[in-house]
């Protein structure tokens, strides 16, 4: 029964689910046909991670040059997405736009471990080097002064903003969205 359950998990495309299931049963031994599919949901960055069927598209979609709007629930691994995106080092300026504090709180210290790589951006007043991820508002991204070229853009969160009507701070997301479309910047919403 065991071996039924973790084939339908494979089958519906759970491969992070998948893999731990596997690796539970040490019995169990996977086909070369499960081995290849594996395999295509691992992350090429990100070390032990394994994407679902649905994130998978979606990276590939962001690794052809697509832009991408994603409507999808918390738990769908969106961060996961954005981490994968910052991983493969191959923008220069990466902007995440954050509707509050907390959360460029939440993503500062989430990739903070791409210091070396990247130099971390909260702030107007902090200095732009040659490689930086923006985490920032969107009223600060209109506030900051010479706000290099952007290679990606994250809206993340975007639905907190969308679902309060009248809200203000939607004409500053607009405008801060026309900033930075205007380079041919790849994006993911």
């Amino acid at each position: 029964a065991k071996e039924m359950w973790i084939d339908l998990i494979g089958r519906a495309g759970f491969y992070p689910y998948y893999i731990e299931k596997v690796c539970q049963e040490e019995q169990l031994t996977l086909s070369l046909q499960d081995q290849i599919k594996t395999e295509f949901f691992k992350s090429d960055y990100l070390p032990n991670i394994y994407f679902h069927q649905q994130q998978k598209e979606i990276e590939i979609a962001l690794s052809n040059g697509n832009n991408i709007a994603v409507s999808a629930p918390t738990s769908f691994g969106k961060s996961l997405l954005i981490e994968e995106i910052v991983a493969r080092k191959q923008f220069c300026n990466i902007l995440i736009i954050q509707p509050t504090l907390a959360l460029i709180d939440e993503t500062r210290k989430k990739l903070s471990k791409y210091k070396g790589d990247y130099n971390l951006i909260i702030n107007t007043r902090q200095i732009v080097l040659e490689k930086n991820i923006f985490i920032l508002t969107a009223e600060r991204v209109l506030e900051f002064p010479n706000l290099p070229n952007i290679d990606f853009f994250v809206i993340d969160e975007f639905y907190k903003i969308c679902n309060r009507l009248n809200d203000s701070r939607i004409d500053s997301l607009n405008v801060a969205l026309l900033r930075v479309m205007k380079h041919n910047t790849q994006a993911m919403f």
